[in-house]
């Protein structure tokens, strides 16, 4: 009788995927071709300085890409969680300082 065993990886040793990434880059493809239709659109009608304000779309769709993207990261996402915890439980008048439980280069 054999009593070895293939060696398996421990449960967490594998990162699962994520469909963030993936998010981000259907975000950024959208906020591109946005881009390029609301400067056709402004050229075609020659609007005013006011015109200008359609351009705020695609800077969402890109700051919406840009959360979707750091948002993937486990550390970044540890690190909102405590930050939303201590802005959360801080009063109006502490400045106290969130705390992680390791230093910014640990991540």
């Amino acid at each position: 009788m054999d009593t070895t065993q293939p060696a398996t990886a421990p449960a967490g040793a594998t990162e699962p995927s994520s469909w963030r990434p993936v998010i981000a880059m259907i975000l950024t493809a959208v906020g591109v071709y946005a881009v390029l239709a609301i400067v056709l659109v402004l050229e075609a009608t020659v609007a005013d300085v006011h015109g200008l304000v359609w351009h705020a779309v695609p800077g969402v769709l890109f700051f919406a890409a840009a959360v979707s993207v750091f948002a993937s990261f486990e550390g970044v996402r540890r690190r909102l969680a405590a930050f939303k915890a201590w802005f959360v439980e801080a009063g109006p008048g502490e400045r106290t300082a969130p705390s992680v439980g390791k230093s910014v280069g640990d991540a």
